[in-house]
C-alpha cells in the first residue's frame, strides 16, 4: 500500500493548521533562553533541536549547532493508516556532532551498516516526538516525562541506498492517543527523496507535570516569562562573544560522552552533566537508550568472536525514576541464537541513594551480527 498525503490547509483554522508551528517555535524559544539565562544548555542543544533564543524565529542567528526555523516543520495527514490524526513533518538536517555520541570508536562497519546507531534516532525522536505532544496539549502545554519508549529499523535500513551518509531526514509524528495524564505517538524516520522508512519509533509519555509546573505553564505565566526573559534578565547578563561560544559548544561537544566508563566485563558508570539532561534536569531518556547500546556493543564482542558486522537492531526502553548525578549499568544477556545470530541483552540503568540502588531505567536491546 502506497502512503499518501496531503499537506493541510492553514485555512482550516483548526489546532494543526500552519498558524501552530509559530506557537511551537515559540514555546521552543522561551525553553532555549531559560536555559541560556542559567547556562545550562540541555541535550536538545547538542541534538542541534533547539530554534535561536532571539523573537526572529525564522532565521539562525544563534550559535547552536543545528537551529530550527519556520520552513523545516509542516503539518501533513496520513490516509492509509488508521487513525487517521494529521502528522507533524520536521526536516531535521543531521549535524556533524553526532559522530561524538559514537563511544565505541573501533566499531566493525561495513557497507551494510548505517551510519548512525539505533539509540541516536532514539534521542532524536525523543525529543521531536514530544513536539507534537505540546501541541496537541495547547493552551496548556504538557511535555510530559518518558514511560516507554521503542525503535528498530525500518525497511530502507537494509537497502544499498542508506548505506551512502545522508545529510538529512524527515521525522513524521502523529499523536495516536491523549487522555488526562497518558499520551502515546509514534513516529517514523523517512527519506526526504523516496520516502522509504528508516525507523519506527513509538513514546508513551505521562502528562501529569504536577502542580506547580502546571501553573508555570499557563498562558499568563509563559507571558510573564517570555516579558522576563526576553527583556529584563538579558540586560543584566554578561555578553559572551558568539565566537567563543562557538568553539566552546565545538570542543564541549566533543566531550559529550567522556564521562562513561567500563567499570567491569558487563558493568560501566556514567557522570550525568548539565548537556546530558532533559527540560526537567534528569538524565535524558536518549542518552539513557545512548548509554545502553555502547555497553551492549561491549557485551556483544565478549561473547562473540571473529566478528565481521554487528548492529543493534531493537530496543525498547522504559523508565521509571530520574538522575541528576552518577548512574551505573549492567547488562545481562538473556538469549543467544547463534542460528540466527542474534543475541538479546537486558540492560539497566541505576543511581545511588542514600546508599540504595534505585533503578532510573531499563532496555531490552536485541543484536544482530554476522561472524567469519
Amino acid at each position: 500500500m502506497h502512503l499518501t498525503r496531503r499537506v493541510l490547509l492553514a485555512s482550516r483554522g483548526d489546532k494543526n493548521s500552519t498558524k501552530s508551528i509559530p506557537t511551537l517555535l515559540e514555546f521552543l524559544s522561551l525553553q532555549r533562553r531559560l536555559e541560556d539565562l542559567q547556562r545550562h544548555q540541555g541535550f536538545g542543544n547538542f541534538l542541534g533541536l533547539t530554534v535561536p533564543p532571539s523573537e526572529n524565529l525564522g532565521t539562525s542567528n544563534s550559535s547552536s549547532f543545528n537551529n530550527m526555523s519556520k520552513g523545516d516543520l509542516r503539518w501533513e495527514e496520513t490516509t492509509d493508516v488508521p487513525p487517521y490524526h494529521p502528522a507533524l513533518v520536521y526536516r531535521y538536517q543531521l549535524p556533524k556532532t553526532l559522530r561524538y555520541l559514537q563511544l565505541d570508536n573501533d566499531e566493525i562497519r561495513n557497507d551494510d551498516n548505517p551510519t548512525i546507531r539505533l539509540s541516536t534516532y532514539m534521542s532524536i525522536l525523543d525529543e521531536v516526538s514530544t513536539w507534537s505532544m505540546i501541541l496537541n496539549t495547547f493552551p496548556h502545554p504538557r511535555p510530559g516525562v518518558s514511560v516507554t519508549m521503542s525503535t528498530e529499523w525500518g525497511p530502507a535500513a537494509y537497502t544499498k541506498l542508506m548505506n551512502s551518509s545522508i545529510d538529512a531526514v524527515d521525522i513524521t509524528t502523529t499523536v495516536t492517543k491523549q487522555g488526562q495524564t497518558m499520551g502515546f505517538l509514534r513516529s517514523e524516520v523517512r527519506d526526504p527523496v523516496t520516502s522509504q522508512v528508516i525507523r519506527h519509533f513509538q513514546h508513551t509519555k505521562f502528562l501529569d507535570p504536577g502542580r506547580w509546573f502546571r501553573m508555570l505553564l499557563t498562558p499568563q505565566a509563559r507571558w510573564g516569562l517570555n516579558i522576563l526573559s526576553g527583556h529584563v534578565f538579558p540586560m543584566l547578563k554578561k555578553t559572551e562573544k558568539v565566537k567563543d561560544r562557538e568553539q566552546d559548544e565545538i570542543e564541549r561537544a566533543k566531550r559529550i560522552m567522556d564521562s562513561f566508563t567500563v567499570t567491569g566485563p558487563s558493568t560501566a558508570t556514567f557522570q550525568v552533566r548539565p548537556q546530558h539532561t532533559n527540560g526537567f534536569g534528569g538524565l535524558h531518556g536518549g542518552v539513557q537508550a545512548i548509554l545502553m547500546e555502547d555497553l551492549g556493543h561491549k557485551v556483544v564482542k565478549q561473547q562473540i568472536s571473529n566478528l565481521t558486522r554487528l548492529r543493534c537492531k531493537r530496543i525498547l526502553a522504559s523508565y521509571q525514576s530520574s538522575a541528576s548525578k552518577k548512574v551505573k549499568l549492567e547488562a545481562y544477556v538473556l538469549q543467544s541464537q547463534p542460528t540466527e545470530r542474534t543475541i538479546i541483552l537486558r540492560v539497566v540503568v541505576e543511581r545511588d541513594s542514600s546508599g540504595t540502588s534505585v533503578l532510573v531505567s531499563e532496555g531490552i536491546l536485541e543484536f544482530e551480527y554476522e561472524t567469519m
